[in-house]
């Protein structure tokens, strides 16, 4: 039994030699690549919407009733356009009144402060004075016709001693050697006299109170109230003008013909025709995203297409989230900015795959797996002369699938991919093919 046992050991440290002796002979079969020169570019990966670089809705501002509805979803409008059409038949009739005084009032303010309202009191004052005069001359006519008459048309007993009391100086005439037409043509002409002498001071007056800085005010006042008032009318006309306030195309009419609206009540929305894409970066990544870094947008809704552009914002906070796979992760919002050209035919919500390069170097790159760390230093080993040589390197940038050499390797040296833990410095190799 003894002697049988050791016959089978002899026996396997043989098939172990002769397997040793044909790996020696033959080498150790693994695959190797040439480095080569190249970019490396290192990527954060993230999956992303776009969306429309604007998107409002227009609210009522005023509770109105709407006459016509102008545009259907999906239509494509310019800013300014006219959206929605509301009544305004009570408006219209207020800002014709308030316009139709201030048309007046402001009419009031040039007479009382440019040159008719001057002209007006030369010619009033004119007026006056040359009534004065008539007056004068009637007053002093009929005196002395009264004192032709006698004592009597003095009399205070006849209660006739003002002139004011034309109608008791009638009769005067009897009292002495008076004719009556003469007597009553000098109290026709007294009473004419009288007359515009107080229509003419009355114009005075009026002309000049027109003119006085307390009016002067007093129209201003107006003015500026009805103007207030006409604005404010026209503004509220213009919220009843429902208009697109930018470029885009029309996603939502929320109204009809002849719907009531009050404010707040959302009326229409409308993405803009510019589009960005915005994505969730996890915030353990942030520390390799900022503003400015390129990226390149890809995805299957754009048609094999690859769109270009870069960070233009970082959300300056992370948010909790739940992935797909029911994890709770800390996310990061990004918003990227495409770059000309764009395709028109882009739409808010299509699903990208988006790269975000965080580094970029240009030298000589080999596949990732070719690297390893040995006793805190990186390694490759070059397939050379049909053995694996131990090659210290510097790596630079890393992006996944490649690795940039900073130093170490030149260009078409073979380094062995994934190399086998059982190689070592020295060893006959086997390139695969």
């Amino acid at each position: 039994m003894k002697r049988r046992l050791m016959a089978l050991a002899a026996l396997a440290f043989l098939v172990i030699m002769v397997a040793y002796a044909r790996t020696k002979s033959s080498g150790l079969e693994v695959r190797a690549v040439a480095a080569v020169e190249g970019e490396v570019a290192a990527v954060v990966q993230e999956t992303g919407l776009l969306v429309p670089e604007e998107d409002i809705t227009v609210h009522a501002e005023d509770q109105f009733t709407v006459s016509r509805v102008l545009v259907k979803e999906g239509a494509r409008v310019a800013s300014g356009d006219l959206l929605i059409l509301g009544e305004t038949d009570d408006l219209d009739l207020r800002l014709r009144i308030v316009e139709a005084n201030l048309a007046a009032a402001r009419a009031r303010y040039y007479s009382a402060s440019q040159l008719e309202l001057p002209l007006a009191i030369r010619k009033a004052e004119a007026e006056a004075g040359a009534a004065r005069v008539e007056y004068q001359q009637a007053l002093k006519r009929v005196t002395e016709l009264r004192k032709e008459i006698g004592s009597q048309a003095w009399s205070p007993e006849q209660r006739i001693s003002q002139l004011e009391d034309l109608a008791g100086l009638r009769g005067l005439y009897l009292l002495g050697r008076v004719q009556e037409e003469e007597w009553e043509s000098a109290l026709n002409r007294y009473e004419v006299a009288s007359a515009r002498l107080a229509s003419a001071e009355a114009a005075v007056r009026e002309a000049m109170g027109l003119a006085s800085r307390e009016s002067m005010v007093r129209y201003i006042a107006e003015i500026d109230a009805l103007t207030l008032e006409a604005e404010r009318i026209r503004h509220q006309v213009a919220k009843r003008m429902i208009r697109a306030p930018i470029d885009g195309i029309v996603v939502y009419v929320g109204v009809k013909n002849l719907s009531v609206v009050t404010p707040g009540t959302p009326l229409v929305t409308i993405f803009s025709h510019e589009m960005k894409v915005t994505c969730d970066v996890l915030a353990q990544d942030m520390v390799l995203v900022k503003p400015g870094l390129d990226v390149v947008v890809r995805g299957e809704a754009l048609g094999g297409r690859v769109l270009h552009g870069q960070i233009r914002r970082i959300s300056p906070r992370a948010v909790e989230s739940v992935s797909d796979l029911g994890l709770r992760q800390r996310r990061v919002q990004v918003e990227v900015a495409l770059s000309e050209p764009r395709p028109e035919d882009l739409r808010a919500g299509y699903p990208v795959d988006v790269d975000i390069i965080t580094g970029r170097a240009h030298g000589i790159t080999v596949p990732s797996k070719a690297v390893f760390e040995l006793d805190g230093k990186e390694y490759v080993f070059v397939a050379k002369d049909g053995r694996a040589v131990l090659t210290p390197v510097v790596t630079g940038t890393k992006a996944g699938s490649a690795t940039h050499i900073a130093s170490g390797l030149s260009k078409g040296d073979l380094v062995i991919v994934s190399p086998p833990g059982n190689l070592r410095p020295g060893q006959k190799v086997r390139v695969r093919e």
